[in-house]
């Protein structure tokens, strides 16, 4: 590991904001490019890679504390995790939500009140 990156590193983890935001800058962009074609065609005009990368971000200024270098490239592998697990619980919410993961049932006392309970609903 670079003298420069440890440093930064292990400012980052000791709660220096700006050390991070140059890490992420610096490791940022790779870590999207390979996102590139990851995002499944039919998800692609609800998904995109900065949707991706925001939450990655989020996560690495939230988790950076409990960090722990291990070797070269550590820093970079510890992100794409971040970021390969934020890719796949965004497509599996979506998935969710077309299998009908948002969708409540409706409870009808009798038959006779489908039709009303129906439309009360779509009003």
């Amino acid at each position: 590991m670079a003298a420069r990156e440890h440093s930064l590193i292990d400012q980052a983890v000791h709660g220096d904001r700006q050390a991070l935001a140059e890490l992420l800058e610096q490791h940022g962009p790779l870590l999207r490019q390979q996102l590139s074609g990851e995002i499944p065609r039919r998800w692609r005009s609800v998904l995109s890679e900065d949707d991706v990368m925001q939450q990655t971000y989020a996560d690495a200024v939230r988790d950076i504390g409990k960090f722990a270098p291990r070797g070269t490239r550590s820093l970079r592998r510890w992100l794409a995790t971040l970021r390969n697990n934020n890719l796949r619980d965004a497509i599996e919410g979506l998935e969710a939500d077309v299998r009908g993961g948002k969708h409540r049932r409706l409870g009808l006392d009798t038959e006779d009140q489908s039709f009303v309970v129906l439309y009360e609903v779509l009003a």
